[in-house]
């Protein structure tokens, strides 16, 4: 017994406290360890932290974009660039901060460390919405049918729009490829060229052609619109008052030779209709409407005749009907 007193006396005196002690600090320790871990854990977590990075990342995005449009425009003031379709779609879609730079190092003589191809395509492709900037398609010339195979872009001339410019870039590039093709203009020949022959370094010979607008071509007819539509809607015609309106498309209607045929496709191809079926079938119905008027005032032997005085009225009175419709699709 007075051995365990002893023991006690000595633990009571200072040890056991001082146990105690240390003990009470580790658990204090590792309990505030364990809540650092769940709060930094919470924190990283934290969804706001995803939103406000993708929120920094899109406006550096935005501010590099608004940086580059001002380089680009800047460039385009004496000059116009040609980028083939393929690689412009490649650019755009690439990553903000993939290090493309062989569109860009093309196009321009040094400029910010950061302007890769992503920014200088976004900045086209945002100052062409913008109205600033032209993107017309360019037209292949070694087949035919052609299709786009480049974009131009050029800075839109004061008092246009890029509408305006981009139609006309676009017609010119493909009345240059289709009179290569065919000789069927009725203007004749709008371009000139001339092959040549150019030596690029010791070993490399450039071979191609030129081919320029001439002064004194006429301006473009688009006549490739007008080459089948005729046709096309000829037919067209001929079938709906065949069978779709052939209870109203009577001989007293159409003539003894089809004059009626011919003068509702002459209009429609004249005004450039589409081949669309009822845009073509509510002119024919119209036709039909406009001719049995003409017919209540001729004589009983001459309901089937075509005389040139009824013939323009008839033409006339369509046309404008024609006019007014396609003005209608466009609004």
């Amino acid at each position: 017994m007075e051995l365990l007193r002893q023991i006690w006396d000595v633990w009571a005196g200072g040890l056991g406290t001082a146990v105690l002690t240390v003990l009470t600090v580790v658990l204090l320790a590792m309990n505030a360890v364990e809540k650092f871990h769940r709060v930094s854990s919470a924190i990283i977590k934290w969804r706001a932290w995803q939103y406000l990075g993708r929120l920094h990342r899109a406006t550096w995005r935005k501010y590099r974009i608004f940086l580059a449009k001002r380089v680009v425009l800047s460039l385009l003031e004496d000059q116009t660039w040609r980028i083939p379709i393929d690689s412009y779609a490649q650019c755009l879609a690439a990553d903000q901060g993939a290090f493309g730079l062989a569109l860009s190092a093309s196009l321009m003589q040094g400029g910010p460390h950061w302007l890769n191809d992503f920014y200088v395509v976004s900045a086209l492709e945002a100052l062409n919405k913008q109205g600033r900037v032209t993107k017309a398609n360019l037209y292949g010339g070694n087949s035919w049918p052609t299709q786009a195979v480049q974009f131009r872009f050029r800075k839109v001339a004061p008092g246009r729009s890029v509408q305006d410019e981009t139609e006309e870039i676009e017609t010119e590039s493909y009345c240059r490829v289709y009179q290569r093709f065919f000789d069927r203009c009725p203007t004749g020949p709008r371009y000139e060229s001339e092959w040549y022959a150019e030596t690029k370094s010791i070993h490399e010979v450039e071979h191609g052609t030129r081919t320029w607008l001439k002064e004194s071509a006429p301006p473009c007819q688009r006549c490739w619109e007008t080459q089948y539509l005729a046709r096309d809607i000829r037919t067209l015609v001929d079938s709906i008052t065949e069978h779709d309106l052939a209870r109203s498309a009577t001989t007293e209607v159409t003539g003894l030779h089809s004059e009626f045929q011919t003068a509702v496709a002459t209009v429609c191809a004249n005004n450039r209709c589409s081949t669309d079926v009822l845009l073509v079938k509510s002119i024919v119905e119209q036709g039909i409407e406009i001719r049995q008027h003409q017919i209540e005032a001729l004589k009983p032997d001459l309901t089937t005749e075509w005389p040139d005085s009824l013939s323009g009225e008839f033409s006339d009175q369509l046309d404008a009907f024609v006019k007014d419709i396609l003005g209608s699709l466009k609004r």
